[in-house]
């Protein structure tokens, strides 16, 4: 008898443990329901200041009330962004630890060894930014349109200096290169306000930097933008092609972009999805990203992700080839 009701427990325990475990799969994670339940973190790859640390501060500042939790930036700087888009890559997947990349130049650091950290590590959410980059030259320089710039480069190869201000301006000028069939001489500056310099001082031929290191009256100060790369032109330069409509393919945008580490519940990113998707409706947010210097231009969720993995799949074959010039 007591060999039967203890074979009757032991059936119904299972019983009980099988439906349990069936019931509690069939609902939703408490975390992801409640979420977010204390504050979180934005991981900034860059030191404070930066165009990335300025934009990461709106979202930021933007968000926490439509969430109801603080969200805290956590600069961390160092090896060309490397160190701080490694901890975001490597965070807990569960929405406390977020992180704002600096695209294209966390499609570059992968490639670099000991980086840690992978594209496919990232859960791109949003960008409010896409600004191109121009390729400027001296206004009574030896060439003042994108073909005088290509014949020129053609009957002197590797004689046209190009400053340029960082990595992703460096991968700039490889794709110019390769659109054009020509050969430049690139050289590395700490920042894009320090290129735009060297080019404004006639120390360099040509720059490539972020439109808002272009100043003011720029022809007045002696430099001419001539091209620029992305998918459309901008407000602030409407007479300055694409290289895309001159018939070159430089695909780059400069993108700040709001991630989290890959495995985040699709639960939590619609929690976070929601709210960032109404930040393109609030004027005043608009207008601070706007006044910043970057180029407002919407992109969220699958479409974001969709250009994101097209885009690293392009730029990751010259980035691999030419590996050597970024680690330098």
């Amino acid at each position: 008898m007591k060999k039967m009701l203890c074979s009757l427990f032991i059936m119904f325990a299972g019983i009980s443990v099988f439906f349990g475990e069936a019931w509690s799969q069939n609902q939703p994670k408490t975390s992801a329901v409640q979420y977010p339940t204390k504050p979180i973190q934005v991981i900034v790859p860059y030191a404070a200041g930066g165009g990335t640390d300025i934009v990461a501060r709106l979202i930021a500042h933007y968000l926490k009330d439509s969430l109801g939790q603080p969200m805290v930036i956590v600069n961390r700087p160092g090896a060309a962004g490397a160190i701080g888009h490694r901890e975001i890559a490597n965070a807990e997947p569960d929405g406390y630890t977020l992180g704002v990349l600096s695209y294209p130049d966390s499609a570059i650091n992968p490639k670099g060894e000991s980086s840690g950290f992978k594209n496919e590590d990232f859960v791109p959410l949003a960008t409010f930014t896409r600004t191109s980059s121009v390729l400027a030259v001296q206004k009574d320089g030896p060439f003042k349109t994108i073909s005088e710039f290509a014949a020129y480069a053609k009957k002197n190869p590797g004689a046209l200096t190009v400053a340029v201000g960082g990595q992703a301006h460096l991968l700039c000028v490889i794709l110019i290169e390769q659109a054009m069939g020509i050969d430049l001489n690139p050289v590395m500056f700490k920042g894009g306000s320090e290129a735009m310099k060297t080019l404004m001082g006639r120390h360099t031929m040509a720059a490539v930097a972020a439109s808002q290191y272009i100043v003011e009256d720029a022809e007045g100060k002696g430099v001419l933008p001539i091209a620029l790369t992305g998918e459309k032109r901008q407000d602030a330069f409407p007479n300055v092609p694409t290289f895309k409509e001159l018939g070159f393919d430089v695909p780059i945008d400069m993108m700040r972009i709001f991630c989290a580490p890959k495995g985040v519940s699709p639960a939590i990113q619609q929690k976070l999805l929601v709210p960032l998707a109404e930040l393109d409706k609030n004027k005043e947010f608009i207008e601070k990203v706007r006044g910043s210097g970057e180029f407002y231009s919407p992109l969220l969720g699958k479409e974001l992700q969709e250009y994101y993995r097209k885009t690293n799949g392009v730029l990751s074959v010259t980035v691999e080839k030419f590996k050597d010039q970024f680690a330098q």
